[in-house]
């Protein structure tokens, strides 16, 4: 039994058979994509040819090859005017569903706000991917918009997600997997897709035990 004090967090693959994902570390232990300058498929190569054409400016950046899409891309910036809070994230809304396969058909009805904010004369906006109502953790997409040009955005998302269904291992075997390897006083449990995994399914835990036992 392995104790802790405050708060960790547990993750547990919701699959038929389970393991403990390690926590603490980057990517939950998963290795980090090996990005490349240039897009991996034929379908994100003529998605960013077609972007180029119609934004007039060259677009560079890192690509995931796992998913074919753009981590990060930068430009000199095209013309993207802002009004306001709410005019900004409908835009970058507008431009996710208008360029499909530069973010993998993941559509604005997958994306919810985290947070939009103009600060130095610079728009950020960030939104989570959410498919069917759960949560990706990892997953999201960014945009950045300075002096009225667009000059970053970035999908980190993950497309073609399956709906989860009724997972192999329920939250209260995932809880009992938990308590099994943890001492655990009190808990929360949610069902997300984890994006470092490629999307898979997991039982995120989060354990808090504020006066451990030691041996």
């Amino acid at each position: 039994m392995k104790f802790f004090s405050s708060v960790m967090m547990i993750l547990i693959l919701a699959g038929f058979a389970y393991a403990i994902v390690p926590t603490g570390v980057p990517n939950n232990g998963w290795e980090t994509p090996e990005y490349s300058d240039t897009p991996s498929s034929e379908v994100s190569k003529t998605a960013l040819f077609d972007l180029i054409d119609e934004t007039g400016v060259f677009w560079t950046g890192r690509w995931n090859p796992a998913t074919g899409l753009p981590h990060t891309l930068f430009s000199n910036g095209f013309p993207f005017p802002v009004s306001g809070e709410a005019d900004f994230q409908s835009k970058c809304l507008d431009f996710v569903d208008n360029h499909p396969d530069i973010f993998g058909n993941v559509g604005s009805n997958e994306l919810e706000p985290l947070s939009v904010t103009f600060r130095n004369e610079v728009w950020y906006a960030i939104f989570a991917q959410v498919h069917d109502g759960v949560r990706v953790e990892g997953a999201r997409v960014d945009f950045r918009v300075k002096h009225g040009n667009m000059v970053m955005f970035g999908a980190r998302v993950i497309p073609n997600l399956e709906p989860i269904g009724t997972p192999g291992i329920s939250e209260v075997r995932a809880v009992s997997i938990a308590k099994n390897n943890f001492e655990i006083q009190t808990h929360t449990a949610e069902l997300i897709y984890l994006a470092h995994a490629d999307g898979r399914p997991v039982w995120k835990i989060n354990g808090r035990n504020s006066s451990p036992v030691h041996n």
